[in-house]
């Protein structure tokens, strides 16, 4: 299958960044670096052309003081999307010489990197509106634009490109072929502009929580994509039979020495509340799961499911029987400690687990819900446990006895 690619030098009649047709081109003088090109162009209708450009029929570009950075990973449309806006587009890789028969010419990587940020400032100089469509993978790379639009008056678009998706499903390359493992070292490295605060368990998190690992006289499980998950891979249940186990689940539970442990489920099921998700629906799901999990020899003492954000709202089922929401004043929605203190009500123990799958930076609703019940009960023992580790701290738990 021939491969898909997208960017500058598809056409087998194009020289450099830019397609050669038989209009003739409208040159616009510049001020760059001696020995740079002193002339930019634009050839084509406005449609098809890529790279340094201007407009066509001796018009000179918009007067808009706005600068438009597109970043991304090669091959995910940033020059498409850069010819399709108005006024000037430029990117690094469109300085001359830098690409010869396909190979990049890494000893000119600086300067191309300079000519593209003075090109940049000398379009600034005339107040017209630009484009530049690097991968700008990293803040650092980012600033150096932005510094120049703070100097002229430029208000500054950040917009970041994750994939074009072709007709037949498939994703476009880069026409440069840049190898795989330089493109997923670009991916790790990807640094956010707007970066949100890391809140996720951290590795020394996880080997604070194994020290002094104790047996738990209870576990509290958090359910979906810890207990259970659609069958087929699905994102959602499509009925109430759909689920299985997880296997890091069942592999606990097939243990022979769990058994004097008390059980608990606690959820948050804001889908209810969303209307992605019928009380009914949680109902029969939650009886069917708890079927299941008593033909694997695990019968377990409450399940609790909040369906609303920081309300006394919850939904108990507990021997069978659905029950209304204690009449006491608590919050029951994680990372609220609502649940927690209705179980160690019931049912005081001296070690708690919290085992979930909510303790990533993009989810962290159980890391926090174990660490607020630790706080509010500090001669209590409470260890969050990763759902994914849930057999090793298990096993540790079996050295330390």
């Amino acid at each position: 299958m021939p491969k898909n690619n997208i960017g500058r030098g598809n056409n087998p009649k194009s020289h450099g960044n830019h397609r050669l047709g038989d209009e003739k081109p409208v040159l616009k003088q510049v001020n760059l670096l001696p020995g740079h090109w002193e002339i930019i162009k634009r050839i084509g209708n406005g449609n098809s052309s890529r790279g340094v450009r201007t407009l066509l029929d001796g018009k000179k570009p918009v007067k808009n003081k706005t600068l438009t950075l597109i970043c991304g990973l090669p091959g995910t449309g940033k020059s498409t999307l850069a010819e399709k806006l108005h006024g000037l587009a430029i990117a690094v890789d469109d300085y001359p010489g830098l690409y010869v028969d396909g190979i990049y010419q890494s000893q000119l990587q600086k300067e191309s990197h300079q000519w593209c940020l003075n090109t940049v400032e000398a379009w600034m100089e005339d107040g017209v509106e630009i484009s530049v469509h690097n991968t700008n993978t990293r803040n650092i790379y980012r600033k150096p634009y932005i510094e120049l639009a703070d100097k002229y008056g430029y208000a500054v678009h950040l917009i970041t490109t994750q994939a074009v998706i072709l007709p037949n499903g498939e994703k476009a390359i880069s026409t440069h072929n840049v190898p795989a493992e330089v493109i997923e070292s670009m991916r790790l490295g990807w640094e956010e502009f707007n970066q949100i605060p890391k809140t996720g368990m951290t590795p020394a998190d996880v080997a604070v929580q194994m020290v002094n690992l104790q047996r738990p006289g209870a576990i509290i499980f958090d359910m979906d994509k810890t207990i259970k998950r659609p069958k087929q891979g699905r994102a959602f249940p499509n009925s109430p039979f759909d689920f299985e186990f997880l296997p890091e689940f069942k592999q606990w539970a097939d243990g022979d020495d769990n058994d004097e442990i008390e059980l608990y489920i606690a959820s948050n099921q804001r889908g209810i509340a969303g209307e992605q998700k019928t009380e009914e629906f949680l109902h029969n799901e939650v009886e069917l799961l708890s079927e299941s999990l008593k033909k694997i020899g695990l019968d377990f003492n409450a399940m609790y499911f909040a369906p609303n954000r920081n309300t006394p709202d919850c939904l108990i089922y507990e021997d069978g029987t659905w029950l209304e929401s204690p009449d006491y004043n608590l919050v029951f929605d994680k990372p609220n400690t609502g649940i927690f203190q209705d179980i160690i009500y019931e049912n005081p123990n001296k070690v708690y687990w919290i085992v979930g799958d909510g303790h990533t930076d993009n989810a962290t609703e159980d890391w926090q819900f174990a660490q607020n019940c630790q706080k509010l009960n500090p001669d209590l023992d409470v260890r969050y446990v990763p759902i994914e580790l849930v057999n090793l701290y298990w096993t540790l738990i079996k050295y330390n006895e």
